[in-house]
């Protein structure tokens, strides 16, 4: 009986530590199985390096102002007899048109007497060279005195003085006529007005606002650097720019005619003066003083300018090529110009159709292998 008890407890001794073994092995299977899988390559997203099919530009916003702005005031005192039917806000009047009229007769009156003064004195003035002449004549022959003749040169001076005077009075009452009439130099829009028909207006008293109707000034800022840059390439007087209506579609195009010799303000910003022709005519019309965005171009380049997503610079401003192996390639380059979403490069080591990194991995290193996320749509 005892030996049938050991033999038992043996048996089952054995079968336990085997048991015990198996357990081990399979746990230790389990444990450097991951270690035996291959890593994969990190998957990421590239972008399509596009070529731009017109040059780079410069985005910046500007306000429109008017050109010429002109504050209209009576020249004269009077009473208001016409007024232009189109001179209120918004209208538009020719040049040389007459947009306000004040009763001229007390200044038509003045005319006259002051013509009429003029003639007295020249009526004068010709007495006076006769008598003159005459006694002249008669010193010739010693029948008249050095006194007499210098009286008499005395008296013509001061009727020349008065003819002088005469004319002037002329020529005063003639403006003062003219300047009843009040036209405009230019083809005028009007911005404001403050005259009624019959009111009694001063000297100096202001009636309306107008601006010029046929174009517009755009100002705008450049920082000193891409002034510099516009400079060093062909310059930038007489340069196109695009000008966009803010949440609008529409677009106008405007010349650079100005640039500001000094940088202005703490910003220390270069302004920049273009014409916009015929601004507030069809259906994209501008308003004065409103925002708009501008768009300046770079000056074309001999060499191609490509365009990649802002996310394809990566760490240290580096660009990276994924080749046909999928591994990372650095790429050597130039920024033309960025705008918020897009990079302008030059690069002699990347061409339309490559593809960039635009996944910011932890870890970047040349002939790196990483796997292409397709479903990406880049």
């Amino acid at each position: 009986m005892a030996v049938r008890s050991l033999i038992f407890f043996s048996v089952f001794g054995a079968a336990i530590l085997g048991g015990g073994i198996a357990a081990l092995i399979w746990a230790g299977n389990e444990t450097e199985a991951p270690q035996s899988q291959t890593r994969l390559p990190p998957l990421v997203t590239v972008a399509t390096v596009t070529e731009v099919t017109r040059p780079p530009a410069l985005l910046t916003t500007g306000f429109v102002r008017p050109s010429d702005p002109l504050t209209l005031t009576t020249e004269v005192a009077g009473r208001v007899e016409f007024i232009h039917p189109d001179f209120e806000t918004g209208g538009r009047i020719d040049a040389d048109t007459p947009v306000v009229r004040l009763g001229r007769t007390p200044y038509e009156a003045e005319l006259m007497r002051a013509e009429s003064l003029r003639m007295s004195a020249e009526a004068a003035l010709m007495q006076a060279e006769n008598a003159l002449e005459r006694q002249r004549q008669l010193a010739a022959n010693n029948f008249a005195s050095d006194a007499r003749i210098e009286e008499l040169e005395a008296a013509r001076a001061a009727a020349q003085a008065d003819l002088g005077s005469a004319r002037a009075s002329v020529t005063i009452a003639q403006d003062q006529v003219a300047d009843t009439s009040l036209s405009l130099p230019y083809v005028a829009l009007v911005t404001s007005e403050d005259i009624s028909p019959g009111a009694l207006v001063q000297p100096g008293q202001r009636i309306g606002d107008v601006v010029r109707a046929d174009r517009a000034e755009l100002r705008t800022s450049l920082t000193e650097r891409d002034y510099r840059r516009f400079a060093a390439n062909g310059g930038i007087i007489g340069k196109t720019v695009i000008v966009r209506l803010r949440d609008s579609d529409a677009s106008r195009e405007a010349e650079i005619t100005a640039v500001s010799p000094q940088l202005g303000g703490a910003t220390r910003m270069v302004e920049i003066i273009a014409t916009i022709t015929d601004p507030f005519e069809g259906e994209n019309k501008l308003l004065l003083n409103a925002l708009v965005d501008v768009e300046i171009p770079f000056n074309d380049t001999q060499r191609s300018v490509l365009s990649v997503p802002s996310s394809a610079l990566q760490t240290r401003q580096r660009l990276w090529r994924v080749d046909e192996d999928l591994r990372l390639r650095p790429v050597d380059f130039v920024i033309e110009r960025r705008t918020e979403d897009t990079l302008f490069l030059l690069s002699d080591e990347i061409a339309p159709g490559d593809r960039v990194l635009t996944t910011a991995l932890q870890t970047q290193i040349e002939g790196r292998e990483v796997r292409i996320d397709e479903t990406d749509g880049s």
